[in-house]
């Protein structure tokens, strides 16, 4: 364990399971990305669109969509969304620059987007909070404390940023805690202590203690200088506590792009142990030994559900997956629920349609919600096309397949889907990217980037997973 904050900044290229889940999967084509309602009319233009109305597929017939961008929105590859205590939305703009070609680089800037319940989320109130003393280089992942304070990764620039609710989410107020290498996910628990996870082959899993964070005057020195390192991790990327306030950690490992032999696996801190690294517990072999964990969510009974998928003997990513670890089994790999088939093979055994599940979400009735990139293949990553959809597992159907749930907001499907959140009104909120990667570059960006809620369509969320 470590106390203080002491790491250098890496230069690398940013990569998050986010940006791993709905690409790569053998196939040579990526999709970049990745938690009240309002009704629409549809109109386009600087003051922002808010489209909404009509039917869903055959399975969610009754489901409004409400889709929003433009306006003060300045949506740029929306990845991560989370709702706060008040029912507010907020959506990072994964916006990443290159330092060694400053020509290569977006003239937009990362950051974080609210959309106020108050203003019905209109674009047109929107609030888009970029500038100050936080670069936003790679903004990820955005978490909600339990005093309403906002908190979010930024990749390439190495740092954690709190904008505060005191001081009205101003940019120039924000608090800047630097020298991560490369933050991923980040989240809150239930005593107000911020956990962040450290990417890379040898990474860190910190701890902002509540006592740092909510100190008067705290400034990013402060708490850094009081921020509990826990090493040992491989590619650590994404986190999510239970119930109980144990933290969850998903642990890509070294398989994948031939990094190197360690699988992917899932790193348990207890509550119990107070977080003692002594006491941590490793989880692999869920669905045999090359397996990549993605997401990760835990429901109200305390069971942990994963996005993943398997590993190629070449290190590529191939067959999807969705897991459930169940409390009762104490999180046992050999008791998961493996849910498989979501790919459509010809006859020959190649892939020729690929649905990866990505973010995951979790309802107030244990119901699991999925963005899903949908990627029907070509001979070549140029000819292939990439939508999505939104899938509901449902506990009565014991999360069967076979019964599941597929959401469309048209007939063309959402426009790459990855963050997905459920709020204490049972909308689901999804952001659409936009965003296309072929190889590792990013080679177009859609003026369609959005986010879009599914009124009402899932049961409320009583008390935030965050």
């Amino acid at each position: 364990m470590e106390t203080g904050i002491s790491i250098g900044c890496s230069s690398r290229n940013s990569i998050c399971a986010a940006l791993l889940l709905s690409g790569l999967l053998g196939l040579g084509l990526a999709a970049c990305a990745g938690k009240g309602s309002s009704a629409g009319g549809s109109s386009s233009g600087t003051t922002g669109s808010t489209s909404g109305g009509g039917s869903s597929s055959a399975g969610a017939a009754n489901v409004q969509y409400v889709t929003i961008t433009g306006g003060k929105t300045n949506f740029v590859n929306p990845l991560d969304v989370a709702v706060d205590g008040s029912g507010n939305v907020w959506v990072t703009n994964f916006v990443r620059s290159n330092p060694l070609n400053p020509a290569q680089s977006p003239s937009a800037q990362g950051g974080v987007t609210e959309l106020t319940q108050a203003s019905g989320f209109s674009p047109a109130s929107a609030l888009n909070i970029s500038g100050g003393p936080a670069e936003y280089n790679a903004t990820k992942i955005v978490a909600i404390d339990p005093s309403g304070n906002v908190w979010l990764t930024n990749g390439l620039s190495g740092d954690v940023v709190e904008l505060t609710k005191a001081s009205g989410y101003s940019a120039s107020a924000a608090i800047v805690i630097s020298g991560f290498d490369d933050p991923s996910g980040i989240a809150a628990d239930p005593a107000g202590d911020i956990w962040v996870a450290d990417w890379g082959p040898t990474g860190v899993v910190w701890e902002l203690p509540y006592s740092a964070v909510s100190a008067p005057g705290a400034t990013g020195d402060s708490i850094a200088a009081q921020a509990i390192g826990i090493g040992g991790f491989s590619n650590a990327s994404m986190i999510a506590v239970d119930p109980s306030g144990n933290v969850w950690v998903t642990n890509l490992g070294t398989m994948f792009l031939e990094q190197g032999s360690t699988p992917g696996s899932i790193v348990e801190l207890t509550k119990a142990s107070n977080y003692s690294p002594a006491d941590k517990v490793t989880i692999t072999g869920w669905y045999g030994n090359n397996v990549v964990p993605f997401d990760i969510a835990a429901d109200p009974a305390g069971n942990l559900w994963l996005t993943g998928a398997t590993v190629t003997a070449t290190g590529g990513l191939d067959a999807p997956l969705v897991t459930e670890l169940t409390k009762a089994s104490n999180f046992s790999a050999t008791s998961a629920l493996n849910i498989t088939g979501w790919e459509t093979l010809s006859a020959t055994g190649s892939p020729t349609q690929v649905s990866a599940p990505a973010g995951i979400a979790i309802d107030g009735a244990g119901n699991v919600w999925l963005t899903v990139t949908d990627a029907s293949l070509g001979a070549t990553a140029q000819q292939s096309t990439v939508g999505g959809s939104i899938v509901e597992l449902t506990k009565a159907s014991n999360y069967a397949l076979s019964s599941a749930v597929n959401f469309a907001s048209s007939s063309a499907g959402f426009n790459i889907p990855m963050g997905i959140a459920i709020d204490g009104s049972g909308n689901v909120w999804v952001t659409e990217s936009g965003v296309f990667v072929v190889g590792a570059e990013i080679q177009a960006v859609s003026s369609s980037a959005s986010i879009t809620e599914l009124v009402q369509a899932a049961v409320p969320v009583t008390t935030p997973l965050l």
